[in-house]
């Protein structure tokens, strides 16, 4: 798949948005040539900024949850709260208990070498350890609407979870007031 980044221009028309667009689809496709793609609306920096503000005064102002050493460690957190994770499964089964417990301590160290923040778990039911880990949030890797589900949803648990009782649109009003405090110190 390539991706392009285009401009409507009204009538059902597009137009590439750079030069450098114009040039792959140049390299890429015939005149008169058909394209099928996905269009979805371009990810702003703003809302990529106030998702990561939220966080870190998420984190700052924190009341309850699983305390974590960093913003970072609650960003991976709350992504694989959200759903928002790659996951690997380990079979475990033919050890005994007190086996499967030092080869899952062995194995979530050496996960944790890889990533610092690793969420593990045992399932009984499938004698399986659970490795999760966050997915990124990168422009390349999460489209604008899909970025707008997954900032409800990360502000849905920092409200459960990490602020109990502020409401998602005033965290994110306080989130960008914490911001400009910031800005305007430095």
């Amino acid at each position: 798949m390539i991706e392009h980044r285009l401009i409507y221009r009204g009538g059902g028309t597009y137009q590439t948005a750079s030069r450098m667009d114009l040039e792959l689809a140049e390299r890429t496709f015939h005149v008169g040539e058909e394209c099928a793609g996905k269009i979805s609306h371009k990810r702003s920096v703003k809302q990529n900024n106030t998702f990561h503000v939220m966080i870190q005064y998420a984190h700052d102002n924190q009341r309850s949850g699983p305390i974590l050493p960093s913003w970072e460690h609650l960003k991976k957190w709350l992504l694989i709260e959200a759903g928002h994770y790659s996951e690997r499964r380990f079979n475990l089964s033919g050890l005994n208990e007190a086996q499967a417990v030092i080869a899952g301590k062995a194995l979530a160290q050496c996960m944790r070498s890889r990533d610092d923040y690793v969420a593990i778990a045992y399932d009984r039911h499938t004698s399986e350890l659970v490795e999760r880990t966050a997915k990124s949030v990168r422009f390349t890797a999460v489209m604008a609407d899909d970025m707008r589900e997954l900032f409800d949803r990360v502000a849905h648990i920092i409200c459960d979870q990490i602020m109990p009782g502020m409401e998602p649109d005033r965290l994110v009003e306080e989130a960008k007031s914490s911001c400009r405090r910031r800005r305007e110190a430095a």
